[in-house]
């Protein structure tokens, strides 16, 4: 688990209001679950490969992966698209840059959170190349 939590990303997601609500250690397949009163956000390791989601807190089961939430919210199927690309990475990042992916865009991800709806995440399904 120690590849998914560093120091750093506790003490980023706590001034988020983020505590720790589930650890998941399957071997190959790890997972950190935090939550505020916003939304869950969700670091998970199968087999060396790095995801993060973004989850609704009243609707269960609505996994959003945070950078195709990002290009959603922002209406650009571009979005982070560059970094990745000059990092050598194909939409995967190390769970560090996934939390400061979160952090920096922390607003507006709450702000859409707050309104969320059923109708949203359909959106958020049909947005292009997802």
């Amino acid at each position: 688990m120690n590849a998914l939590f560093t120091r750093n990303t506790g003490k980023k997601l706590e001034s988020l209001r983020f505590k720790l609500v589930e650890a998941v250690d399957d071997g190959m397949h790890k997972a950190l679950i935090w939550a505020n009163d916003q939304m869950k956000f969700s670091l998970v390791c199968d087999r060396g490969y790095y995801d993060s989601y973004i989850e609704p807190i009243d609707i269960a089961e609505h996994y959003m992966d945070i950078i195709w939430l990002l290009r959603f919210i922002k209406k650009n199927s571009e979005f982070y698209e560059k970094e990745l690309e000059l990092a050598g990475l194909s939409n995967t990042l190390p769970p560090e840059e996934y939390v400061d992916l979160l952090y920096a865009n922390y607003n507006l991800i709450a702000d859409f959170m707050k309104s969320f709806k059923e109708e949203d995440y359909l959106a958020f399904k049909k947005f292009p190349n997802n």
